[in-house]
């Protein structure tokens, strides 16, 4: 995240985005946990080859390290709690695809 970007441009409309698709895209996507664990993998490996336009991953080395930690341990922690993560969706009314 650039600390340096208005708070009223690009972080006010990914903040309406995620609120307003956020759950619904989280809800799906947890309904097969194999196949997001495979997701996030190629974001990784998309993300570690591919140049950034909108943040320099050099300028901000340290935040561009922290947030791709932050998802490598969302992986782990995920399927780490599989079958927890399985059981709540079935108690909350939603599909396990997996």
């Amino acid at each position: 995240m650039n600390p340096n970007l208005d708070p009223s441009g690009d972080a006010a409309l990914f903040a309406s985005f995620s609120e307003v698709i956020g759950r619904l895209i989280n809800e799906y996507a947890f309904g097969d946990l194999k196949a997001l664990d495979a997701t996030l993998e190629k974001v990784l490996t998309w993300d570690e080859a591919t140049g950034n336009g909108f943040t320099s991953t050099k300028a901000h080395k340290d935040e561009w390290l922290k947030t791709r930690q932050g998802l490598k341990g969302m992986r782990k922690q995920v399927m780490a709690n599989g079958d927890s993560i399985r059981a709540q969706r079935k108690a909350n009314g939603l599909a396990n695809r997996n």
